[in-house]
């Protein structure tokens, strides 16, 4: 079931979000990742370093890769 509500946010993430096609998913995803830490964040929604950490703690990855991935997360993007 969908509410609709009014809140007030700050002007340049309005602005953001006008060029958002759907502004009520991205809402909604913002909220859920803010209450619920465990929340699935799909692969759009991820940052490239949270990727990144996923990816070198798979195991199917060889050894050169995995390396990369760690210079990566320690040095930042």
């Amino acid at each position: 079931m969908k509410v609709a509500r009014t809140y007030t946010i700050d002007h340049d993430l309005v602005t953001k979000l006008s060029k958002c096609s759907n502004q009520s998913k991205i809402v909604c995803i913002a909220l859920r990742n803010h209450f619920d830490d465990d929340a699935h964040i799909g692969v759009r929604e991820a940052s490239s370093l949270r990727l990144i950490s996923e990816l070198e703690q798979r195991e199917d990855i060889d050894n050169t890769f995995r390396a990369m991935c760690k210079l990566i997360l320690t040095n930042g993007l």
